[in-house]
């Protein structure tokens, strides 16, 4: 677990050097903060931080944490959201996932350099990555539910 946090950090601290580039507004900033607090919470089935997360539970506290209120379900919070293409994805950003196009059955919360924190079934909030393994091939799409200008 010391690993993801200082992985976590270190992700964190990209993000902010990086700002001369994509400098990263209050609310995604407080979005990877809440990241941050909710690491290692275990997995929860329909949970919203009570005892632990489920995914859709773990996005919508973040966002909340930043004052954004999104809905409950994985599909109501896509059709909350803008769609991205994945090379333009910033952090703080949602990533969908499944096995059929248009049918995302799992979420995340993209923190930059090819990585996404979730709440995983086997291990909690965690961060995993998002071009291979398991979750590669079933990324769907990124979308951006921030009204940024």
């Amino acid at each position: 677990m010391r690993r993801t946090f200082k992985l976590l950090t270190l992700l964190l601290l990209v993000s902010a050097a990086l700002g001369c580039a994509h400098p990263l507004s209050p609310a995604r900033q407080e979005i990877l903060a809440a990241l941050h607090d909710y690491m290692g919470q275990p997995y929860a089935r329909a949970g919203d931080g009570e005892g632990g997360f489920d995914c859709s539970g773990l996005v919508q506290a973040a966002y909340r944490r930043a004052g954004v209120e999104l809905p409950r379900s994985v599909t109501d919070q896509v059709k909350s959201c803008h769609p991205v293409p994945a090379g333009r994805l910033l952090p703080g950003d949602l990533v969908f996932f499944g096995q059929e196009p248009d049918q995302p059955t799992h979420c995340g919360i993209y923190l930059g350099e090819g990585r996404f924190a979730h709440a995983s079934s086997s291990n909690g909030v965690t961060v995993s990555d998002l071009g291979g393994g398991y979750w590669g091939p079933r990324l769907l799409f990124g979308c951006d539910c921030l009204e940024e200008q």
